[in-house]
């Protein structure tokens, strides 16, 4: 049976690959496969309140939302969503993640990410949504 119990224990056998497994984050890329124009506005959202809540304004780890180029530009259409998340140190990219650590320097950077598919193409960590959003926020628990 496939419940909470086994998803979870699944996720934590994920091999950390970094060479110091107690590494801050270098990055952190979102959008692998790339994200859609609700799932922008989502992240956007809840890094908002996230900072709101936690009385800050900008991130603390370098935090990229990857999407296809005409989702991008549809998303920058909207100049006070475009700028809050500008403000907020978020940057839009429509490079795959994964291309980014096909690159041998970047591959031995600490880079986490909410994608499975990234986690298992790349030396990139893994976390959940709201442990991505907590680590992005406030840094490395």
């Amino acid at each position: 049976m496939i419940d909470d119990n086994e998803i979870q224990r699944v996720i934590n056998s994920y091999p950390v690959l970094w060479e110091d497994k107690d590494a801050e984050p270098a990055f952190c890329f979102i959008g692998c496969p790339h994200l859609s124009l609700n799932q922008i506005y989502t992240w956007n959202n809840d890094i908002s309140k996230a900072l709101k809540k936690a009385g800050k304004n900008r991130i603390s780890i370098k935090t990229i939302l990857s999407a296809a180029p005409p989702v991008i530009e549809k998303f920058k259409e909207d100049k006070e969503a475009y700028a809050a998340l500008k403000a907020h140190g978020v940057n839009l990219s429509f490079t795959c993640p994964v291309m980014y650590m096909n690159n041998p320097e970047s591959s031995k950077k600490p880079i986490i990410t909410n994608s499975n598919k990234m986690r298992t193409y790349s030396t990139a960590r893994f976390f959940e949504n709201n442990d991505i959003l907590n680590m992005i926020v406030n840094g490395k628990n």
